[in-house]
């Protein structure tokens, strides 16, 4: 014989008892033998957003996938969130701010309760800085970066007309190329961004170094709005901002947290580095072959 069971007594999970009753003359009721109404196995196939800038806030998530019901919990890092059934394909569950604070990835799964039931794969989002205009990304803190700018007759820029503060102009008497380098600080934690010059040997190397609190590089109206000072080294800035590696040079700059100019950078914040050339075409004073950028 066959036998239809609502579709209401399947909604839930659990035992069903199940028996056959046949009438009088006669009949009777048959032994009862159960079956179990399990939950399913759920598995994520894709989460969005799968990415996060940090610091953005409270974020809903839309978890696909299979295997989802109307007890189907999300979870992160092991912790319960705020879950909304959709469908058994889809659910919509809320992600506090406390875990995009910083860098890093946050583990979300689904949870089914028992009978049945279990808990599906992790699906990683990822907790990343916005990186568009980043020229270099900043991620171990005690790194070191080495850059080796050239500089071309095609690329001209106004001069700084100062060396030991952001100049109120530039001078135009003398142009020349400059490097603007985004950085940003994609460690885990506010550092201390420091850069300088490597001056080797026994050239007077001289270049002007600065930094701007900014995510766009400075154009030819903004140069003036520096972060900081405009180093030229010991003999230019005042008090001195010597490079931790000046050779001979007494114009190697240094923008460092050990003579006070390191600048403080938070999470994801972008910083231009500037390099300017006091003259690049000078034996006397050619700009540094290389400069060094870290958070600490």
């Amino acid at each position: 014989m066959k036998a239809t069971i609502p579709g209401a007594t399947l909604a839930t999970a659990g035992d069903i008892s199940v028996k056959v009753v046949t009438a009088d003359p006669g009949g009777g009721t048959s032994n009862t033998l159960t079956f179990s109404v399990t939950n399913p196995a759920p598995a994520i196939t894709s989460i969005t957003p799968n990415s996060i800038v940090p610091g953005s806030g409270q974020t809903t998530l839309t978890i696909n996938g299979t295997g989802f019901y109307s007890g189907s919990v999300a979870r992160a890092t092991n912790t319960s969130l705020v879950t909304t059934y959709v469908s058994s394909i889809k659910l919509t569950a809320t992600l506090p701010s406390s875990f995009n604070t910083k860098p890093g990835g946050v583990n979300v799964s689904v949870l089914n309760a028992a009978p049945g039931g279990g808990t599906s794969n992790n699906f990683t989002i990822l907790i990343a800085c916005d990186s568009s205009g980043v020229d270099l990304q900043l991620g171990t803190l005690g790194a070191v970066s080495e850059l080796f700018p050239t500089y071309a007759t095609s690329e001209t820029y106004a001069k700084f007309s100062a060396s030991s503060t952001c100049p109120a102009t530039l001078s135009t008497t003398v142009n020349q190329p400059s490097r603007m380098i985004m950085v940003q600080n994609t460690t885990s934690a506010t550092a201390t961004l420091s850069a300088w010059a490597v001056c080797t040997g026994t050239s007077n190397y001289d270049s002007f170094l600065t930094f701007y609190r900014s995510s766009t590089k400075p154009d030819a109206n903004t140069r003036t709005q520096c972060t900081g000072v405009v180093s030229e080294g010991a003999s230019g800035a005042v008090p001195a901002a010597v490079s931790p590696e000046p050779g001979s040079s007494t114009w190697c700059p240094g923008l460092t947290k050990t003579n006070g100019y390191g600048l403080s950078i938070g999470i994801c914040e972008k910083i231009v580095v500037h390099i300017q050339p006091y003259n690049y075409t000078s034996t006397s004073f050619p700009p540094p072959p290389s400069f060094k950028i870290r958070v600490e």
